[in-house]
């Protein structure tokens, strides 16, 4: 494929990214603003908020089976323009099991899209530029953390949170509408049907939902295994991927402690820290495309451990100045950390399994998430600096106990 497709490719992807990026971040502010307005604080509330997730913790991994049935860009476009027209309905929601109801629809529509789209960046990022485009993709997606919000609150003053909704909605339709210029991946042999041919001349193999559920189920973690198994460069960004989850699970409420108490006479601190790492991890995204000069492996460390250390560093001063130029500099090297992890996955994850891979990986870190959801909530309530704390070992330890695993070159371990 020539460069220019390429170009022209990774440009409508990157925008595809960015409109539903800032979709899903509108309505994530906007959605606890309307329930919390239309029913209160409560245990339903809260409910309603986290059943939008359990989809793709207990069905993600399917996604890795449907890539390898049908064509990305598809699958892409589907669950775009799905989840635009559920999101559309939710403002005319009149009870809250409806709300519920909608959110578990999104959460289906949507659990595909994360895997496919990384699946599809193989397919317009030319071999060797792969740190800066996976630099312009994750600013793609750090853009809308910062630019959403400002939008909620814009309608929210003006009285029309349940707006909010149908834009999103519209970005959803013109992202889906983007990935028609999107270059599909490399022809595969088609793996999926030789399967189902071996399990149809095999009494004993299943077939059908049965084939698709041990797929998803077993397939995909035994190709998670096996890709991390044969690479310890991946290995490694594998399980300190985990582990950065639940950090930022951990990070979230010693973010929101340290804002009430330590910053309390600045009101509602806590939005400034989480903006000034927002705005960071922007910067981070267009920066680390110009890092070439420096390994990968190098930079992956140098990035967590640098992280933690900001996050250690709020918790210790005491100026809300130094504070958000920590939060600022921690979100900086997260962008530069992950945009490594997404290049080094696209050298070195075989395109066939890629699928599988990611539909497990997504699911996992869902769930440590949840995790660290818990354990920050249960840290924090004692102290924020040791909630930050926390959060910077989770950063820091896994990636200095596996820092040997990132000096081999894609391909020798394979």
């Amino acid at each position: 494929m020539s460069a220019q497709p390429r170009s022209r490719g990774l440009a409508a992807l990157v925008g595809s990214l960015f409109l539903v990026d800032l979709g899903a971040a509108m309505c994530t502010i906007a959605l606890p603003l309307l329930l919390v307005q239309d029913y209160g604080f409560s245990v339903a509330v809260g409910l309603t908020l986290a059943l939008q997730v359990v989809p793709s913790v207990l069905f993600g991994p399917i996604a890795g089976s449907m890539i390898d049935r049908f064509e990305p860009r598809r699958l892409a476009v589907v669950s775009a323009v799905g989840s635009a027209v559920l999101v559309a309905v939710i403002p005319f929601a009149d009870a809250l099991w409806q709300l519920q109801v909608l959110g578990v629809a999104v959460g289906i529509a949507t659990m595909i899209e994360g895997p496919v789209r990384l699946v599809l960046r193989s397919s317009v990022i030319e071999e060797g530029d792969e740190l800066r485009g996976n630099g312009l993709i994750v600013t793609a997606e750090r853009v809308p953390s910062v630019l959403g919000p400002l939008l909620v609150a814009l309608a929210f003053a003006l009285g029309e949170v349940r707006v909010v909704f149908l834009a999103a909605a519209l970005l959803g339709l013109l992202a889906g509408a983007l990935m028609y210029a999107v270059p599909g991946p490399a022809a595969q042999p088609d793996a999926a049907a030789d399967r189902d041919a071996a399990a149809e001349g095999d009494p004993a193999r299943p077939t059908g939902w049965r084939a698709l559920a041990r797929e998803a189920y077993v397939d995909n973690t035994r190709s998670l295994l096996r890709t991390i198994g044969k690479d310890r460069f991946m290995r490694g960004l594998t399980l300190t991927a985990f582990t950065y989850v639940c950090a930022v699970s951990v990070g979230r409420f010693a973010l929101i402690q340290l804002g009430a108490v330590e910053f309390h006479d600045v009101p509602g601190f806590y939005g400034y820290l989480a903006g000034a790492m927002a705005l960071g991890g922007v910067v981070g995204g267009l920066l680390a495309g110009r890092l070439t000069r420096f390994r990968n492996g190098s930079l992956y460390v140098a990035g967590n451990v640098l992280e933690a250390v900001a996050w250690i560093a709020v918790a210790a001063t005491g100026s809300t100045v130094l504070a958000l130029l920590m939060m600022c500099a921690a979100g900086v090297l997260e962008s530069i950390a992950t945009t490594v992890f997404f290049a080094e996955a696209q050298t070195r994850v075989p395109e066939e399994v890629a699928g599988y891979y990611y539909a497990a990986l997504i699911p996992l870190t869902e769930a440590f998430g949840f995790a660290g959801a818990g354990l920050g909530a249960t840290v924090a309530a004692w102290s924020g600096s040791a909630a930050a704390v926390c959060a910077a070992a989770l950063i820091a330890v896994p990636v200095l106990l596996t820092a040997r695993w990132y000096r081999i070159p894609a391909g020798a371990a394979l």
